[in-house]
């Protein structure tokens, strides 16, 4: 396996980009892009990006994916919001993914009020999924408007992440990686049925056993699962790894379907039987594969057999990651202890450096990987020798 180092002025760490086959508008191809504390995502007509490098010429539109809450809560009364009566929500758009025509936006603060947001820090608030029409969101008819909204749910939990959608485009599958109010606290795993338009299950994770740092006395998993008042509230904080806080996740085909979540609070990637998870039966979370620490993006190969992860950082401690791990699917879904099969060092040369890889892709052929290194600001292209997994 070998990697390449790409530097890079900016670093899309927390921006994952989907395509747009079909639009309203010339030229094209298109990215939706996600701006975390935008209520909105971007369109970007990749064609006239190299044309307009430094600018925000290529950017051709902007498509809402929250509605319009009260400016205030009524019991609450300041002179900045005099007279006004709604304003959009304030949404922290995470992730997008794109489907035949169909956007899935990951709201990490739901419909929250800017207000409740801006006073406090960006997480713990209960989350939603939208659904957009990408050609509506593509009509500059519809710029920085609402329109192109299919439906809101709710996913079940706070601060979600990842989202998969099942190949028949049935459900949508959330990961949600926090608690309420609180950064850390989060088991619960949303399943939307796209065709019902509701949130009709939450799954929940095991817990884990405590993370990398032992835990301070009175602050066991067993006791932090029974006294919310316990749970970490921002990391870093030694106490973290006792709730997994799933954040991306992917689907696999194999062995008639499969999702993996990476857990970053508990340093770990759950092996996740699908049609067990949407039946609601037990044992739908088969396996855990430990990580280097506080996984975060996570993407199947091409033909499935593999999983790549970044190993971000640990909220333990706060010391960032400098690693992707590559996992075998069949060995990870015969519950094998070696489906880590290979860690690759990203963004530095000292395996003790702080690279902080972010998110990732596979190319289209499966022969590399590409990653985003996030304080080192650079990219990372590892390519991936090819074998049975």
């Amino acid at each position: 396996m070998r990697v390449e180092k790409l530097s890079a002025g900016l670093v899309f760490g927390a921006i994952l980009f989907g395509w747009g086959a079909a639009s309203a508008c010339a030229a094209g191809p298109y990215a939706l892009v996600t701006g975390r504390r935008d209520p909105a995502i971007e369109i970007v007509d990749l064609s006239k990006v190299a044309a307009n490098t430094g600018t925000s010429k290529a950017v051709v539109g902007r498509a809402r994916i929250s509605p319009d809450v009260p400016a205030i809560d009524p019991a609450i009364t300041t002179a900045k919001f005099i007279g006004v009566q709604t304003i959009p929500a304030q949404a922290l758009p995470n992730n997008v993914i794109i489907r035949r025509g169909t956007a899935y936006v990951v709201d990490h603060a739901g419909i929250s009020r800017p207000l409740e947001v801006e006073s406090g820090m960006p997480h713990g608030y209960p989350g939603a999924l939208t659904v957009l029409d990408v050609k509506k969101a593509l009509d500059p008819a519809n710029n920085n408007t609402t329109n192109a909204i299919e439906g809101i749910y709710p996913t079940g939990g706070w601060g979600p992440a990842g989202v998969v959608v099942t190949p028949d485009d049935k459900f949508a599958i959330v990961a949600n990686s926090e608690g309420p109010n609180s950064e850390d606290g989060a088991r619960e795993i949303g399943i939307i049925d796209l065709k019902q338009h509701a949130l009709v299950r939450v799954l929940f994770q095991a817990m884990g056993t405590g993370g990398h740092v032992p835990n301070t006395a009175g602050h066991s998993c067993a006791e932090i699962e029974k006294n919310p008042a316990l749970v970490p509230h921002s990391s870093p904080d030694v106490n973290w790894g006792c709730f997994p806080d799933a954040n991306g996740l992917a689907y696999t085909p194999l062995h008639g379907g499969f999702i993996f979540s990476a857990n970053e609070g508990t340093h770990d990637v759950s092996v996740i039987d699908l049609k067990k998870a949407l039946d609601g039966a037990p044992g739908w979370e088969t396996f855990r594969v430990p990580v280097e620490r506080g996984p975060w993006a996570i993407a199947a190969s091409p033909d499935g057999k593999f999983m790549a992860v970044t190993d971000r950082d640990s909220d333990e401690t706060d010391q960032p990651g400098q690693f992707i791990s590559i996992i075998s699917v069949e060995k990870a879904i015969a519950k094998r202890p070696d489906a880590e099969v290979r860690r690759v060092l990203v963004g530095t040369d000292n395996p003790n450096g702080a690279s902080h890889p972010f998110s990732l892709a596979w190319t289209p052929d499966g022969t590399r990987i590409i990653v985003t290194n996030d304080l080192a600001g650079s990219v990372s292209v590892v390519h991936q020798r090819r074998s049975t997994p």
